[in-house]
């Protein structure tokens, strides 16, 4: 299961002492985004360099 749909799954549970606090849902959410805009400039980056590649050829 992705992390995403693990912290939505966790937050959506119907018991209340099973759910994350708030401040942990936050936490989280900013851990994912993190390590999500360090996947896309590492992606974009190897699009650009590719990129590069291509034209020097």
């Amino acid at each position: 299961m992705s992390c995403v749909l693990t912290t939505i799954v966790l937050g959506a549970s119907s018991d209340p002492q099973s759910r994350p606090s708030f401040q942990e849902l936050l936490e989280k959410l900013r851990e994912l985004q993190r390590k999500y805009a360090v996947q896309n400039q590492v992606q974009r980056n190897a699009s650009a360099a590719a990129k590069n590649s291509i034209i020097e050829e």
